[in-house]
């Protein structure tokens, strides 16, 4: 037979063979012990294992290699072989590559390099013990699922045989119960994977390998009761177990070379911890011999008692007061106690004595009242040395022929380490969703998007995408001034205060902020230029209340300005090896720092250019003008501004509508070189709008020109 087998991957010698030597002490020879320089090689390795059908135990395996990192290797192995117990070495991988393995991979541990030997060790007895108990585990419960199937089946149409069992048996028959029948066992494919001696009897053969479970019938002659036609494949129970169905037939008749047996048959489907359909059971019985039946219920009984008292799950009978009835080595075992016997004369009150919680004995029995069974009941409990375990209990409720209530029967599970596990990875989660939290406020969620990284470990220097976005730049007026009044402490909280309540009003309208630079800030929208025009808008009315706020504490207002821009840029990461930085290249970002400088020229708090005014679904929706043709820096065309007025203060709002018309005519006779026309327009305006910065900066203008 095949030695079990165990795999280490390090791309270093030395280290291998370190694990090697110290694997070697520390199980003998009792496994085969490979060595993997490379997660290709790795693979290959396990290929061959498969291929000899060896057991793959575990894989120790690096994190830092060359071609394939060891978490990448570690979820591969686990797809290929997903019992296979994973240990990552590391001494430099992140939070997400050990996530990646946890999540992906089923990680078992990783320990850091370089590792403690003693600690290496008991990891990997620790893993090999999870590895063959899981497996022994998985056997026994699919056997027992199997048993209280049939038992459950032979429980509706024997009860007065059972009862007299109950009266002339101990309480383990209770687990076993009388089963006077046939049992045949086949699994998903349809193949037969047991039948007991009476169901041999009844068919006259053992297990035959069919083609199918539609030969069944052929192969063992089963027929509609008085005819020579096979059965119905419609009808047949065991086909409609494999179709997850329960069925009922007492019409089938076996025809064996010297006489016909009728018999009458349920077929029941057994289903894995997954929900599939694992096996299919018919049980079936002579209906003319029942004593037939009662020997092979006694051969069964000798069979189920050693299952019993071999099983890993412990298997309880507990009174409906609380009190044990019957248990077998296992529970003693789990509870601390050396024996059955001793378990059940110390604990005499389940409800007092083992639940750490004694209310969870109340609701175990209020679900035995209202469904009969319970499934999954997970609670802590006392051991004997007072130690603290959890368990998990499948169990349901016995009656006698009347209807009353016997006792409780099931088994139990120690599931403490998985509880422990399920506590480290939720601890673990949350850490690591709170520094993603963190991390998302120094580089925005959008900005990640735009570069099509799911996470800031994602992100390398160089990193870039082109994108026509709206730049928005506001910054506040004479901030040098007014910072001068105040002391640091004083300034972090002003520029704190005012920050955060410009930041709603970019969120609400779809941007996000690139960054914070001193006093200004810097946001970018993607989606439509209308959002960042409204966004500037909601900023301007929100520094409205902020000012008020301001005033009642008698503090001078401030005031702000607002450039916005649209074009194509460039959003990228630069710096160097130890300090990286997000950044946004573009004349558009320019124009619009640009911009934002002007507002302190025109007197107005809020310019647009006309790339974003072109680029707005509805600009009647804002109060707005042209105000100018400005060059940019380096280019040669010139480029349109437009204030928006539309936060203006209702009275001035209300005069720039007034002397739109008037003051855009005297903008184009401006441009046009009628300056005295253009003058006696302005005038117009100024008259009745006389706070018009714009119109007075343009009277000067006409006034230069002429001169």
């Amino acid at each position: 037979m095949n030695k079990p087998a165990i795999l280490c991957v390090d791309d270093e010698p030395i280290i291998l063979d370190s694990l090697k030597r110290l694997l070697r002490k520390t199980l003998g020879r009792d496994y085969l012990i490979e060595l993997a320089a490379s997660g290709t090689e790795a693979l290959d390795l396990i290929t061959e294992f498969i291929e000899e059908k060896r057991k793959i135990l575990l894989v120790v395996s690096d994190y830092i290699m060359p071609q394939m990192r060891g978490d990448e290797l570690l979820e591969k192995v686990h797809k290929i072989s997903p019992k296979t117990i994973n240990i990552m070495l590391t001494g430099q991988a992140d939070i997400e590559a050990i996530g990646n393995a946890i999540n992906r991979a089923n990680l078992y541990r990783y320990i850091s390099k370089p590792w403690n030997n003693e600690d290496l060790s008991l990891t990997v007895k620790e893993a090999i013990h999870s590895y063959f108990q899981e497996q022994k585990l998985e056997e026994q419960n699919e056997k027992l699922q199997q048993m209280n199937q049939a038992l459950e089946v032979s429980n509706r149409e024997q009860s007065d045989l059972i009862a007299k069992l109950h009266e002339n048996e101990n309480r383990l028959a209770q687990f076993i119960e009388a089963m006077p029948v046939g049992v045949f066992v086949v699994n998903a494919e349809g193949q037969p994977d047991y039948i007991n001696s009476r169901a041999q009897e009844l068919l006259g053969q053992g297990i035959v390998a069919p083609k199918g479970a539609e030969q069944l019938r052929e192969l063992y002659r089963l027929h509609l009761v008085g005819s020579d036609r096979l059965y119905p494949e419609d009808s047949d129970p065991i086909l409609q177990a494999l179709q997850g169905k329960r069925a009922t037939a007492d019409d089938i008749e076996i025809h064996q070379p010297d006489r016909k047996i009728p018999i009458e048959t349920w077929g029941t489907p057994i289903y894995d911890t997954k929900k599939n359909i694992a096996y299919a059971i018919a049980a079936f019985q002579d209906i003319t011999e029942r004593k037939q039946a009662e020997i092979a219920l006694k051969q069964a009984e000798q069979k189920y008692r050693s299952i019993f008292e071999n099983a890993l799950e412990g298997i309880f009978q507990t009174s409906p007061d609380g009190r044990y009835l019957s248990a077998n080595p296992a529970l003693a075992q789990i509870y601390g106690y050396d024996s059955p016997a001793e378990l059940i004369a110390a604990i005499t009150s389940i409800q007092e004595q083992l639940y750490v919680d004694p209310h969870r004995w109340t609701e175990f029995v209020q679900i035995m009242r209202d469904c009969g069974e319970v499934s999954g009941f997970e609670s802590q409990v006392y051991r004997q040395d007072g130690s603290i375990i959890w368990i998990s209990e499948n169990a349901r409720a016995v009656v006698d022929v009347e209807g009353n209530l016997h006792c409780y029967q099931g088994f139990i599970e120690d599931i403490s380490d998985r509880k422990q596990a399920e506590e480290e990875r939720e601890k673990f989660t949350s850490e690591l969703f709170n520094l993603n939290q963190s991390f998302s406020r120094f580089v925005p969620r959008q900005f990640l998007q735009f570069l099509d990284k799911e996470s800031i470990a994602d992100v390398q220097i160089g990193d870039q995408a082109q994108q026509e976005m709206s730049v928005l730049f506001a910054d506040i007026r004479n901030f040098t001034t007014l910072s001068e009044t105040m002391d640091p402490a004083d300034n972090f909280k002003f520029i704190n205060a005012f920050l955060s309540r410009m930041e709603p009003a970019i969120l609400k309208n779809q941007g996000f902020i690139d960054k914070y630079i001193g006093d200004a800030i810097m946001a970018l929208f993607s989606d439509r230029a209308d959002d960042a025009v409204q966004a500037g808008v909601d900023m301007l009315k929100l520094l409205i209340e902020y000012n008020s706020q301001r005033g009642a504490r008698d503090r001078s207002p401030i005031q702000i300005g607002i450039g916005i821009n649209t074009g194509d840029l460039m959003l990228g990461t630069v710096g160097g090896e130890s300090r990286m930085d997000t950044t946004v290249i573009s004349d558009a970002v320019n124009l619009a720092a640009r911009l934002e400088g002007l507002t302190k020229y025109y007197g107005v708090p809020f310019l647009i250019t006309h790339n974003t005014f072109l680029r707005l679904n509805n600009s009647h929706r804002y109060a707005m003008r042209l105000i100018d043709r400005v060059k940019v820096k380096g280019k040669l065309e010139m480029v349109s501004i437009f204030e928006v007025f539309e936060a203006d203060p209702p009275e001035l709002k209300e005069k720039k509508l007034a002397t739109k018309s008037s003051f855009e005519q005297a903008l184009l006779f401006y441009y046009l070189g009628s300056l005295s026309v253009a003058y006696d327009l302005l005038q117009e305006c100024l008259q009745q709008n006389p706070d018009d910065s714009v119109v007075q900066i343009y009277i000067e203008r006409c006034l230069s020109d002429e001169v």
